[in-house]
């Protein structure tokens, strides 16, 4: 064995997920002319495998993504629990468990064995359970469900099935959203156990409150996909409210003012002229270096720092625990709107919706608030940085640097929450609720591009006159044009418009292109 060459399979990270999502879309579609539709649908089935795949929930292997995919379309032809993120995990283990299970009750017994299994480890903080502790829930069982299986047999299944593995002795889950949707699984099926509610309920209610805990969060995540519990759901706006609950929502608007009075003027902007697969294979390919650095970071955290993320908000915590808390907070609302628009009650969706919102403008405004008050020491700080890299010498000269490295951090900021809560949120389904919502708040600016991000994130048709629309009103709000040119042209370097409507919005929003002749190849077709 020593002469072969061992290989491991790694898991795929978004650039090499895009290219197997790209061709599985491609299949039986090469003669198609319909380039967008096609661009379209690979998105829509990224958003599907990625959110699935989660943070660290079902590991990124070829395999585990094609089964996604497949499972996915023969759950939306059957109109089988259809939007159900959760019915995805529950076919992955119902698949493993049948094929080392003689009949249907098999797969039964299992489920509820395994839950109990899990409950164990999380009741007791453990990761793993020894033979004794195996036998301890195996008599437990036995105890309430009077049903007697041979015990040797159901975990030398349970092995085969790649649910649970054997370490030195120590019984674990093989993959982590096994766990999760089994512990899941254990409360929804005993939450209205006389013996066991209230213990339960006091469980949850904790879980709820530490959503910055990575188990915690996903635990939760599956139950609302079995349960749709209201009272977790509504815990989860209670919380949503306190987070940064002494700012109001940034609107964008007057609260920019600051960083307005520093712009001198609004530069062109251009896009490359690039193919438009290899613009979104570089986009790709940065989610993967910023989730690398993601995972560096977690892994140098040591096991005492990671037991203090078991963590309620609390104001006198630092802002780097509160916004992480505040976007754990967002993700689990908008698991909720995402995954049962077309069965939660109207204003269940839109009070999630606005209080998502509402939280992400409340952590921009207190960010804003930081620097508005640490102006003058930041622009200090970033001069001297300025003036030792690039040795600028000229004072006028660096003052403007030091303005637009300021107002480029702002943007950012800025940016990059409003596309948290969009791909948060972003479902077409739930239009009308993005309406609602948007009236409700008086077409206020900060969710006037929210909701226009959403729209460009998620929905089929360019937005053109929400466009048209919001380029008329803040042409004296240089901040907020920024970011609608910005979520205009990002759209416009990963996703194919016909000719006139680029040329036209390009115009509009002075965003140049390069080189336009390759734009207009409207017959090019995703390659398999």
């Amino acid at each position: 064995m020593l002469n072969f060459c061992h290989c491991e399979i790694k898991e795929l990270g978004y650039r090499l997920r895009g290219k197997l999502i790209n061709k599985w879309i491609s299949l039986g579609s090469e003669y198609t002319t319909d380039e967008k539709e096609l661009a379209l649908d690979v998105t829509r089935k990224e958003n599907i495998v990625n959110t699935v795949l989660g943070k660290n929930i079902l590991p990124s292997y070829p395999m585990t993504i094609l089964t996604v995919l497949q499972t996915w379309e023969a759950n939306q032809s059957n109109n089988t629990a259809t939007g159900s993120y959760g019915y995805l995990y529950e076919e992955l283990i119902t698949r493993a468990l049948r094929e080392v299970s003689a009949n249907a009750t098999d797969v039964d017994t299992k489920y509820t064995y395994i839950s109990r299994i899990a409950y164990y480890l999380f009741d007791n903080e453990q990761i793993g359970l020894d033979e004794h502790q195996l036998k301890e829930v195996n008599q437990e069982y036995f105890r309430l469900y009077r049903i007697h299986f041979h015990e040797e047999k159901m975990i030398q299944e349970l092995e085969a099935s790649h649910i649970l593995q054997r370490v030195e002795g120590i019984y674990r889950f093989k993959y982590k959203y096994i766990y999760y949707y089994f512990v899941a699984r254990y409360f929804r099926e005993n939450l209205n156990n006389k013996k066991e509610k209230t213990k339960l309920r006091k469980q949850l209610r904790d879980m709820v409150d530490k959503v910055y805990y990575e188990e915690y969060s996903n635990i939760l995540i599956f139950l609302v996909y079995l349960t749709k519990d209201r009272e977790i759901i509504e815990r989860f706006m209670e919380n949503a409210r306190k987070i940064y609950d002494e700012h109001e929502p940034c609107d964008l608007d007057r609260h920019v003012a600051f960083i307005n009075q520093m712009y001198k003027e609004t530069l062109p902007l251009s896009l490359p002229a690039t193919d438009l697969e290899e613009n979104r294979d570089q986009y790709r390919q940065k989610l993967d270096e910023a989730e690398e650095e993601e995972s560096a970071a977690q892994q140098s955290m040591d096991k005492r720092e990671a037991e203090q993320l078991k963590i309620k908000y609390d104001k006198n915590l630092s802002d780097i625990f509160k916004i992480n808390i505040a976007l754990k907070t967002l993700d689990l609302m908008g698991q909720v709107l995402r995954n049962f628009p077309g069965s939660l009650l109207g204003d269940l969706k839109f009070q999630l919706t606005q209080e998502s919102y509402q939280l992400v403008l409340r952590t921009l405004r207190a960010v804003f608030v930081v620097a508005e008050q640490s102006l003058t020491e930041m622009r200090t700080f970033y001069s001297q940085l300025i003036q030792e890299r690039r040795g600028i010498k000229s004072d006028i000269e660096l003052a403007r640097t030091t303005d637009e490295l300021l107002i480029w951090l702002t943007i950012a900021a800025a940016y990059g929450m409003i596309k948290r809560v969009s791909h948060a949120v972003g479902i077409e389904n739930l239009n009308e609720t993005y309406r609602e919502v948007l009236e409700h708040e008086g077409n206020k600016t900060s969710v006037s591009l929210i909701d226009l991000s959403i729209k460009l994130d998620h929905f089929s048709a360019l937005p053109e006159v929400e466009i048209r629309a919001l380029h008329k009103k803040l042409r004296d709000n240089r901040f907020a044009y920024t970011i609608l040119r910005d979520l205009v042209a990002n759209y416009m370097y990963l996703f194919p418009l016909d000719q006139r409507t680029r040329q036209s919005i390009g115009a509009l929003l002075d965003i140049k292109i390069s080189d336009p002749k390759y734009l207009d190849n409207e017959s090019k077709k995703l390659k398999p």
